[in-house]
């Protein structure tokens, strides 16, 4: 009895291995793969504009030092407000007290207190920020401006693009490698996302500021060019070919 429950184990074990063998066979023979990575770069032009504006003044004492700075931050302020600029737009992304020291002999000496105030502004007359410029310098010493960086507001639908144009090449890609290879290529069978990003246009303004300071330049408009925007997007696909 033992024997024969041994044997009909055994046959049916068998009978297992043979059936999934043959319906991994059938299944390659069924289809095959195609792996694919699909790219696009959408480029347009930006409407925004941010930068921020630092000042840091120093007195004898602290209440001098953030009265100094009070005022010129207010000038910088009705500047702005010339350009259209919403207070919306205008945020105070720090503000510092510090006390500022020299050596002397090996001796710490008090110098001045110091106040410092940074403003984070966004501009969407992107044509008058040269004018803008011109106009802070011109009109106020001892400021920073930093963190130029031209923009585009609503991305949304420019990434819809990109994405769009990615997955056409994706599939593009995919028929010619179908097509070398005698195959007929099918639906998808699995989509991946990649990457999907946008390269900024930031400025550093050290020289431009330096520039639209010089003598030379009193009497020449500033030139701020924007340039373009690169919004761009990258898929996988596995297509499904016979």
């Amino acid at each position: 009895m033992k024997k024969n429950l041994f044997f009909v184990l055994c046959a049916a074990l068998a009978a297992m291995m043979v059936f999934t063998g043959c319906t991994t066979a059938q299944s390659a023979k069924d289809f095959c793969q195609i792996s694919v990575e699909g790219e696009s770069t959408v480029k347009v032009a930006p409407d925004i504009v941010n930068f921020s504006i630092r000042v840091s003044e120093k007195a004898p004492t602290t209440g001098e030092a953030q009265q100094l700075a009070n005022e010129k931050i207010s000038s910088i302020l009705k500047v702005l407000g010339e350009y259209s600029i919403e207070k919306k737009d205008i945020t105070t992304s720090s503000l510092n007290f510090s006390t500022d020291y020299s050596w002397t002999d090996g001796k710490q000496e008090f110098v001045a207190e110091r106040v410092s105030q940074q403003v984070n502004v966004v501009m969407h007359d992107i044509d008058s920020f040269p004018k803008l410029l011109d106009s802070l310098t011109s009109k106020l010493t001892g400021i920073e401006l930093n963190s130029v960086n031209f923009d585009r507001e609503d991305k949304a639908e420019y990434y819809k693009q990109a994405r769009a144009q990615a997955i056409a090449d994706a599939k593009s890609k995919a028929e010619a490698y179908a097509v070398a290879s005698g195959l007929a290529l099918g639906d998808p069978i699995s989509i991946s996302e990649g990457s999907a990003y946008i390269s900024t246009n930031r400025i550093s303004y050290d020289k431009v500021m330096m520039a639209s300071a010089a003598p030379e330049a009193a009497s020449t408009a500033s030139e701020v060019p924007s340039g373009e925007l690169e919004i761009s997007a990258s898929i996988s696909v596995v297509y499904k070919a016979q």
